[in-house]
């Protein structure tokens, strides 16, 4: 039997209106700058709900430095997530150039549960300037899996999550970094902390939802 789309869960904010904020810090507490995403509609029709969203980025003084909408989409019980996503601030250096993406979307399955091994995804990114391209970055997530269950408390709130770990592969011309991260993801809310680790274990920088109105 077809999935409605009350079947679907969404690790994400489902209302129109909503609005979550995360923070960022590097290892030592610094605070880096933070996004704020806007929940601007929500369709439900039959086995799909297609989230519009707006995230807006700040640098550490809180001025924005960049805009962009995208879609979050749960069809068929899968929620699913644009890679773009996972980059964060990385592009804010490029936001006056044109950009290429394509790519995987991140999967995230409805009955998801603790020990689950979960799908990789890969994005390429071209950045050009008056025809001549200036960056050509290939980013791959893999061996992701749900490690447990936990609550997290941040300033928004305590949230029950899903705390899944992952490694990231981005290659860059002759440049090849790999690096690993954790996040813990709430449903109805989506990431309430994240971690990222150098490829010695040591962590690097991290994320918190700072604010959240439903």
């Amino acid at each position: 039997m077809a999935l409605q789309a009350q079947d679907c869960r969404l690790f994400f904010p489902d209302e129109s209106g909503s609005v979550r904020e995360m923070s960022n810090f590097e290892r030592k507490d610094k605070f880096t700058g933070k996004s704020i995403q806007e929940i601007l509609d929500v369709n439900r029709s039959g086995g799909k709900v297609v989230v519009d969203v707006v995230t807006r980025i700040y640098d550490e003084d809180e001025v924005e430095i960049s805009s962009h909408q995208l879609q979050i989409l749960c069809e068929n019980g899968v929620f699913k997530v644009d890679m773009s996503e996972y980059l964060g601030d990385m592009l804010k250096q490029y936001q006056d150039m044109d950009l290429e993406m394509s790519g995987d979307n991140l999967t995230f399955p409805s009955d998801i549960s603790v020990g689950d091994n979960l799908g990789d995804a890969s994005l390429n990114v071209k950045v050009s300037s008056g025809g001549i391209t200036v960056m050509n970055m290939n980013v791959e997530i893999k061996n992701r899996n749900v490690e447990a269950r936990e609550e997290i408390t941040t300033d928004a709130g305590t949230f029950d999550c899903y705390k899944i770990n992952y490694d990231m592969e981005t290659k860059m011309g002759i440049m090849n970094m790999t690096t690993s991260a954790t996040e813990w993801i709430a449903e109805g809310v989506g990431a309430v902390k994240t971690e990222s680790y150098n490829k010695k274990g040591k962590l690097v920088s991290y994320s918190l939802l700072t604010d959240f109105e439903k």
